[in-house]
């Protein structure tokens, strides 16, 4: 569909409303007045920069602005739907959303151009500072993707995988003590990374994976060997 075709469901359905609808008028692709109250509907065929860029212009000539964007009606609601109405809502912009059904051609409002305020999550916010705090430095580079990340729990891991080459077979309480983490046991019974084994009961070891892929966490595994474990 091209955005000339939005037009005229779009015009149905503010004229149903009780809006009085022109089009583009002074480069704003729908003016609609109700009640003395200038909307301005800027329309897209697809979210994008460019649309925003009109909307937060517009915005300068009323406060009444929404976006008309055409959607997939099978996956209107996924996840880059609800990245664009978080934006929308951030930018106090309006939304419309058009789509194709068998039945013809659907227009519907989601939201009113209003203020929203942003729910901060309190709980996600305590995790990043946790994870923070507890990481010994900075092990990663910024941007990369499709590389592991040394996290401050595979730090406890590799804290573990240090006391395992030093002496081959030791005892979880003896790990638990040297380490000082009292979370060891439960990092060697999950083994999410494959790198401990249990020769025998009680007792635990390094596998050949964990020979080769702790080396890899260079910076994390060089400061492991050179520290003292009670200053990891």
């Amino acid at each position: 569909m091209k955005e000339s075709e939005m037009y005229d469901p779009l015009k149905t359905y503010l004229e149903s409303e009780g809006y009085v609808v022109r089009a583009e008028v002074k480069n704003a692709d729908i003016v609609a007045v109700k009640d003395g109250v200038m909307n301005i509907i800027e329309m897209k065929t697809s979210f994008n920069m460019k649309l925003v860029y009109q909307l937060i212009e517009r915005q300068r000539l009323t406060d009444h602005v929404y976006a008309a964007v055409l959607v997939n009606y099978k996956t209107r609601w996924g996840k880059p739907f609800k990245n664009m109405t978080t934006l929308l809502k951030r930018l106090s912009v309006g939304l419309i959303i058009v789509y194709k059904k068998r039945s013809g051609i659907s227009v519907e409002k989601i939201f009113e151009p209003e203020f929203h305020r942003y729910n901060r999550s309190h709980v996600k916010e305590r995790r990043i500072k946790t994870e923070f705090d507890n990481r010994s430095g900075d092990h990663n580079t910024g941007g990369v993707t499709k590389e592991k990340i040394v996290t401050a729990y595979r730090e406890s891991a590799l804290k573990i995988a240090r006391l395992l080459e030093e002496e081959p077979c030791m005892k979880l309480s003896e790990i638990r003590d040297k380490s000082g983490l009292e979370k060891a046991g439960s990092i060697l019974q999950k083994n999410h990374y494959g790198w401990f084994e249990r020769p025998k009961r009680g007792y635990y070891a390094l596998t050949d994976k964990a020979a080769v892929e702790i080396k890899s966490f260079k910076s994390a595994y060089d400061l492991a060997k050179i520290n003292d474990i009670e200053s990891l």
